[in-house]
């Protein structure tokens, strides 16, 4: 997980935004809601790294903080890395 939150960092470094990242543990959603209180946008990812859906489907615990986030949502396509 931390490689992932490295990488993702460094990216928005580079594209110039500013970046924090968090990594806990505990229910998705739980923790989204907790942390979503402190930031303006939530960014998160179509599907966890071990889950085997199809393209079109937005994981479970993902679907669950977009519907309930008070804060807009940025869904980010399950092929991260370049």
């Amino acid at each position: 997980a931390q490689a992932v939150l490295d990488f993702a960092r460094e990216e928005a470094t580079k594209a110039g935004v500013e970046c924090e990242t968090i990594e806990r543990k505990g229910s998705l959603a739980s923790i989204a809601e907790e942390e979503e209180k402190s930031y303006d946008l939530v960014v998160i990812g179509r599907n966890g790294e071990h889950v085997q859906l199809r393209h079109d489907v937005l994981g479970r615990s993902v679907h669950e903080i977009v519907r309930h986030s008070d804060k807009p949502c940025l869904v980010t396509a399950d092929r991260h890395f370049t």
